[in-house]
């Protein structure tokens, strides 16, 4: 910013915030607050409730080019626990290629398949990632990253590469009449042969001391593989009751079955069912040891859930969000920096925020304020609280935070790549380095999606829209087999629109390879109507196209048919074009269209 030939210099303030994209993530909530004045609750109507949330159209080109992002609103699917996972270099390869820091502790098992242990097994195998995941040493795999390995029939080897890892942690769980034996085994990632063992042997009654010494035995085995110091801090248990914490376990174990259910149940009623048999047992743990924040901390998840299932009623949405933030804040009053607590709170707001269960602007506008003040928190209290930096990231876009939108949601990818939607944060860190300019960062984040989640329409879709960015070349053949993709992969209740928006990018193309008359009568051809598109977006879209053809005239009749649609957009228009419409922003008709007179 300070060379001395102009021509070295930033050349916009938009390249000059894209370069100031890696700052402290504290700074970027503070530019956010100091927005919250001025943005006030601002809405766009939702095309989706509550499987997707309201794009900030028209004030984020990216949003309207990804159509209606779905919310990162993912309580009880891993974020909740702040586990940790890291995409860093390697700082130590073993002959495999692969680094002995990186650690993956695969779900426990309990053999002949005793039920009465399962709950057990996998309690003792999140606590140990949760306990491992502090050594800074170490990057190790979150329990949504090693949850599709639970399989003996998957070699280890091949477990070890699918998630880049040096080192495996397996193990499984027997009870012998009083007693429980914990053995487990150290595994090399690139050979998958046994490295060390060992095991566990306590009184059944003693599940908090069988936690506390696997992950010692666990440390130590690390550090004779590694060679090196690995310092664990001491398990400081929240609970001093072997009774809650069984009861907690077994809540979790109940409501991981009423996930899975919600999935193939058509009625609802097993995941009920599920859900009650959960909220049952976290009770029951909550009189165990009413001075323990955890299990109110899951009833308000298995709360939000409801509301989530509640689908577009808002009077039962609201009865079960109203329920969720009552038990939050009891856990609050417990533990006032509750980081899960905090989260459960801050994201059962926004929730009710985007239901627009608050009729009343002001009462509305401190809700949003609350929610972010919640989120912000859970993440300065632990950096690395995925679900947060998710969450964060969707309502940053509200409040029409681009740069602060996509630091969030690179922060909840570092911390934990396997979130179970993040083919959506993905999406979003294209999308929002799409609408910044950053094209290097929109095309590695295209790439690792679409390496990730080769089927998602999302990641086919992205490399068609990089096409209309000097990021790559415009291929006209290669544009409409990807949007024949995209249109083919789209969900059913999304595919009319998502075809019509595919074809009006090759029509972007098209106008960049410099065939106009192919570029106009394929954009005309895709504007669709209001039962395709009632918030107009694809006619936002055309006036891209028009841009590019400097069809001027015509690209300022399309923008005044969507800001009919959409008036709160002007004002977004007239403080930022974007570089979608930087050929305009000189024309005198655009300024007094975006500027109101």
């Amino acid at each position: 910013a300070l060379e001395k030939t102009p021509a070295d210099r930033f050349q916009t303030m938009r390249d000059f915030s894209g370069a100031l994209a890696d700052a402290e993530a504290d700074a970027a909530m503070q530019r956010t607050a100091a927005r919250r004045a001025a943005t006030g609750a601002r809405r766009v109507p939702t095309r989706e409730i509550p499987a997707a949330a309201p794009s900030n159209l028209g004030r984020n080109r990216a949003m309207v080019i990804g159509g209606v992002v779905a919310a990162l609103l993912i309580i009880g699917g891993g974020a909740w626990a702040g586990l940790r996972h890291r995409e860093t270099a390697p700082s130590a390869a073993d002959a495999g290629g692969l680094d002995a820091h990186r650690v993956a502790v695969l779900y426990f098992d309990s053999p002949g398949g005793s039920d009465s242990l399962h709950y057990l097994a996998d309690g003792l195998t999140e606590g140990l990632i949760r306990q491992l995941s502090g050594v800074q040493t170490l990057d190790v795999i979150s329990p949504n990253g090693v949850a599709p390995y639970r399989s003996d029939s998957i070699p280890r080897d091949s477990v070890a590469r699918a998630l880049n890892v040096g080192t495996l942690v397996q193990g499984g769980v027997e009870r012998s009449g009083g007693r429980v034996r914990v053995t487990v085994r150290l595994i090399d990632g690139a050979s998958g042969v046994d490295y060390k063992r060992a095991s566990v042997d306590l009184p059944a009654a003693n599940v908090l001391g069988i936690q506390d010494s696997l992950v010692q035995k666990v440390a130590e085995l690390i550090r004779q593989r590694l060679g090196e110091e690995i310092k664990v801090r001491q398990q400081h248990q929240s609970t001093t009751s072997a009774q809650a914490w069984i009861l907690v376990q077994r809540a979790q174990e109940a409501r991981k079955r009423a996930e899975t259910a919600l999935t193939d149940d058509s009625t609802g009623q097993r995941a009920a069912r599920g859900f009650e048999e959960a909220d049952s047992l976290y009770g029951r743990a909550q009189a165990a040891d009413p001075r323990w924040a955890e299990p109110l901390v899951g009833r308000a998840t298995l709360a939000y859930r409801r509301s989530r299932a509640a689908g577009q009623d808002p009077v039962a949405a609201k009865g079960w969000i109203d329920k969720g933030v009552k038990f939050a804040d009891s856990a609050l009053a417990l533990s006032p920096q509750d980081p899960d607590a905090l989260e459960a709170r801050g994201t059962l707001r926004y929730w009710a925020w985007l239901l627009r269960l608050e009729p009343d602007p002001v009462a509305a506008k401190k809700l949003l304020a609350d929610a972010q003040a919640d989120l912000e928190m859970a993440t300065k209290v632990r950096p690395a609280q995925a679900g947060a930096w998710a969450i964060l990231s969707h309502l940053y876009n509200q409040t029409g935070g681009e740069t602060d939108a996509k630091l969030a949601a690179r922060r909840a990818y570092e911390e934990d790549a396997y979130l179970s939607n993040a083919d959506q944060i993905l999406s979003r860190l294209f999308l929002a380095s799409y609408d910044l300019e950053q094209f290097v960062d929109a095309v590695h984040y295209c790439e690792e999606g679409h390496r990730r989640f080769p089927s998602d329409f999302k990641f086919v879709s992205c490399r068609l829209w990089l096409m209309t960015t000097k990021a790559k070349e415009p291929d006209v053949d290669l544009a409409w087999k990807l949007a024949d993709s995209t249109a083919a992969l789209a969900p059913p209740e999304r595919r009319a629109f998502e075809t019509l928006k595919a074809r009006m990018a090759v029509a972007a193309v098209l106008a960049r390879k410099g065939l106009p008359d192919s570029a106009r009568h394929v954009a005309s051809r895709s504007r669709g109507g209001p039962d395709v598109d009632p918030t107009r977006d694809l006619v936002y879209m055309n006036v891209f196209v028009q841009t590019l053809l400097n069809d001027h005239d015509e690209a300022i009749k399309s923008l005044k048919t969507y800001l009919v649609a959409n008036p709160g957009e002007r004002s977004g228009l007239a403080e930022d074009t974007g570089w979608w419409f930087r050929g305009l922003q000189d024309d005198p008709k655009f300024k007094q269209l975006v500027q109101g007179r």
